[in-house]
Protein backbone atom coordinates (compact mmCIF):
# COMPACT_ATOMS: atom_id res chain seq x y z
CA UNK A 1 0.00 0.00 0.00
CA UNK A 2 2.83 2.43 0.79
CA UNK A 3 4.41 1.81 -2.63
CA UNK A 4 1.07 2.54 -4.31
CA UNK A 5 0.82 5.86 -2.47
CA UNK A 6 4.37 6.71 -3.50
CA UNK A 7 3.57 5.94 -7.14
CA UNK A 8 0.55 8.24 -7.01
CA UNK A 9 2.59 10.98 -5.33
CA UNK A 10 5.33 10.61 -7.94
CA UNK A 11 2.83 10.91 -10.81
CA UNK A 12 1.26 14.03 -9.28
CA UNK A 13 4.66 15.58 -8.58
CA UNK A 14 5.85 15.01 -12.16
CA UNK A 15 2.58 16.20 -13.66
CA UNK A 16 2.47 19.48 -11.76
CA UNK A 17 6.23 19.95 -12.09
CA UNK A 18 5.71 19.87 -15.84
CA UNK A 19 3.04 22.57 -15.47
CA UNK A 20 5.43 24.76 -13.47
CA UNK A 21 8.26 24.35 -15.98
CA UNK A 22 5.98 25.14 -18.93
CA UNK A 23 4.78 28.32 -17.22
CA UNK A 24 8.27 29.42 -16.24
CA UNK A 25 9.58 28.77 -19.75
CA UNK A 26 6.71 30.70 -21.34
CA UNK A 27 7.22 33.64 -18.99
CA UNK A 28 10.97 33.70 -19.57
CA UNK A 29 10.42 33.78 -23.33
CA UNK A 30 7.97 36.69 -23.06
CA UNK A 31 10.37 38.64 -20.83
CA UNK A 32 13.26 37.79 -23.18
CA UNK A 33 15.27 36.17 -20.39
CA UNK A 34 17.20 33.90 -22.71
CA UNK A 35 19.64 32.58 -20.12
CA UNK A 36 16.70 31.45 -17.98
CA UNK A 37 15.08 29.92 -21.09
CA UNK A 38 18.21 27.86 -21.70
CA UNK A 39 18.31 26.57 -18.12
CA UNK A 40 14.60 25.71 -18.10
CA UNK A 41 14.84 24.11 -21.55
CA UNK A 42 17.66 21.86 -20.28
CA UNK A 43 15.49 20.76 -17.36
CA UNK A 44 12.58 20.13 -19.71
CA UNK A 45 14.78 17.97 -21.94
CA UNK A 46 15.97 16.02 -18.90
CA UNK A 47 12.36 15.12 -18.05
CA UNK A 48 11.19 14.68 -21.66
CA UNK A 49 8.96 17.75 -21.69
CA UNK A 50 8.53 19.20 -25.16
CA UNK A 51 9.33 22.93 -25.16
CA UNK A 52 6.69 23.40 -27.89
CA UNK A 53 3.96 22.25 -25.50
CA UNK A 54 1.68 24.80 -23.97
CA UNK A 55 -0.71 24.78 -21.06
CA UNK A 56 -3.52 23.38 -23.22
CA UNK A 57 -1.35 20.36 -24.06
CA UNK A 58 -0.64 19.93 -20.35
CA UNK A 59 -4.35 20.12 -19.49
CA UNK A 60 -5.12 17.47 -22.09
CA UNK A 61 -2.52 15.10 -20.56
CA UNK A 62 -3.78 15.89 -17.05
CA UNK A 63 -7.31 14.94 -18.08
CA UNK A 64 -6.09 11.60 -19.42
CA UNK A 65 -4.18 10.84 -16.18
CA UNK A 66 -7.15 11.81 -13.99
CA UNK A 67 -9.69 10.00 -16.16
Amino acid sequence: MTQNRFNIFEKVLLLYGEYVLLNLYSSAKVMERYEDCAIIRDLMKKYNIDERDDIQDWQDRKSVVEG
